[in-house]
C-alpha cells in the first residue's frame, strides 16, 4: 500500500503517468506551444482553455498532468490538478484520481488543502484503498476541509471503518451525521448506520430509509458503500419525502438539448466528453448528432461539468454506437447511471 507521506512524491510519481505522447495530435500540439508560456500569470488559464476544448477526455487529462510540472506557482498547480482530478473522476479511474488530489492538496507551499485531501480520501475508497482512505480522511478533519466536506470525510471514515472490520467505529461515525440537513449526507449516514448496525437497530435503519428516501433505498442490493459514498458527494438533488422530481431533471441539459426518456425501454448510456464550458460541450453534442447517434448533455451542479452522453435502446443499438464512436475517434465509457 503506498504510504501517506511525501505527497510531492506522489505529484512527480502522477506527472510521469502522463508524460507518454497524448493520443491526439491537437493536444502534442497544445502542450509544445503552452510550456512555452509557462512563466505567464495566465499560464493555469491558457491551459484549462485547451484542455475544455478537446474532444477526448483522455487527451484532456494528459495536457494538464503534463502542463503541470512546468507551473510556475503552486497555486496555478493546484488548478491544474483540480481539474485533470475532476476529470479522472468522473472517467472512472479513482487510483489516479487519488493521485491528483493528494498531489494538489499540498502543491501550494505552506499550504494543505482539506478540501482537496477530502477528495483524495473518497477516491481511495471507491478503488478499495479503505486503510488509506480511512488516514485521509482523518487528516482532513485538521486541514481545514469545509464544513459539508469535514461531514464527508466523517461519512468516509464510517464507511472505511466498516470495510476494515471495525463496526463500532463505523456507527458512531454515522450516529455523528444523523442530525445532517444536507440530504446527501444524511442518506448516506443513514446506510452506513444500518450497515454497522445489528438485531433490530438494523430494520429501525431500514424503516428510516425506506420512509425518508423510497426513490433511493434498495436494500442489501444497492448498499456497498462506493454507491452510498457517491450519493453523498456527487448527486445535485437527492428525492426526500414526499418524493421529489428525479435527479434528472434538477440537472438541465444545454439550452437546445432535451434528455431522451426511457419510456419502455431500458436505455443503455455511454458518456463521451466533460467541460466546463457548456458552449464547449453543446459543440461536442452537435458533431455527434451529426454521426446520427442520440447526443445531449446534464450538468452536475456538485462539479459544475457539462457531461456529454450518448444512449442506445438496446444492447445490439449499442454496440453499433460503439463502434460509429470509434470510427470517428472517440472514446466513451458506458455508465450505469446518468446521476
Amino acid at each position: 500500500m503506498k504510504t501517506r507521506i511525501g505527497l510531492m512524491a506522489a505529484f512527480f510519481a502522477l506527472v510521469s503517468t502522463f508524460a507518454a505522447p497524448a493520443q491526439g495530435a491537437t493536444a502534442k500540439e497544445s502542450y509544445q506551444r503552452l510550456v512555452g508560456e509557462a512563466a505567464s500569470v495566465d499560464f493555469a488559464s491558457l491551459v484549462l482553455e485547451a484542455a475544455r476544448g478537446f474532444d477526448s477526455v483522455s487527451d484532456a487529462i494528459w495536457l494538464l498532468g503534463a502542463t503541470a510540472s512546468h507551473a510556475a506557482t503552486g497555486e496555478q498547480r493546484r488548478l491544474l490538478l483540480y481539474e485533470q482530478a475532476t476529470l479522472l473522476e468522473l472517467t472512472g479511474r479513482y487510483d489516479l484520481a487519488a493521485d491528483a488530489w493528494e498531489a494538489a492538496a499540498r502543491a501550494v507551499a505552506g499550504l494543505v488543502d482539506g478540501d482537496a485531501i477530502v477528495s483524495a480520501a473518497a477516491c481511495r475508497l471507491l478503488e478499495g484503498d479503505s486503510a488509506a482512505a480511512a488516514v485521509l480522511a482523518k487528516a482532513a478533519t485538521f486541514a481545514g476541509a469545509s464544513s459539508k466536506n469535514t461531514s464527508l470525510a466523517g461519512l468516509i471514515g464510517g464507511w472505511a471503518a466498516l470495510a476494515l472490520g471495525d463496526r463500532d467505529g463505523a456507527h458512531k461515525a454515522a450516529r455523528e451525521l444523523l442530525l445532517a440537513t444536507d440530504e446527501r449526507i444524511l442518506f448516506s449516514a443513514l446506510s452506513l448506520a444500518r450497515a454497522s448496525a445489528d438485531g433490530d437497530d438494523t430494520v429501525r435503519y431500514e424503516r428510516m430509509l425506506e420512509e425518508r428516501f423510497p426513490a433511493l433505498w434498495q436494500g442489501d442490493a444497492g448498499n456497498h458503500p462506493s454507491l452510498r459514498l457517491l450519493m453523498a458527494s456527487t448527486i445535485a438533488s437527492i428525492p426526500g419525502d414526499p418524493p421529489a422530481k428525479p435527479a434528472e431533471s434538477t440537472a438541465p441539459a444545454t439550452s437546445d438539448q432535451t434528455i431522451p426518456s426511457d419510456s419502455g425501454s431500458v436505455a443503455i448510456t455511454y458518456q463521451v466528453g466533460a467541460f466546463r464550458d457548456e458552449a464547449n460541450a453543446a459543440i461536442m453534442v452537435g458533431k455527434l448528432k451529426k454521426l446520427g447517434l442520440l447526443a445531449y448533455t446534464i450538468y452536475k451542479k456538485s462539479t459544475g461539468i457539462h457531461i456529454v452522453l450518448v444512449r442506445a435502446s438496446d444492447e445490439a443499438s449499442a454496440r453499433t454506437m460503439i463502434l460509429t464512436l470509434k470510427d470517428a475517434g472517440y472514446e466513451a465509457w458506458r455508465i450505469e447511471s446518468e446521476q
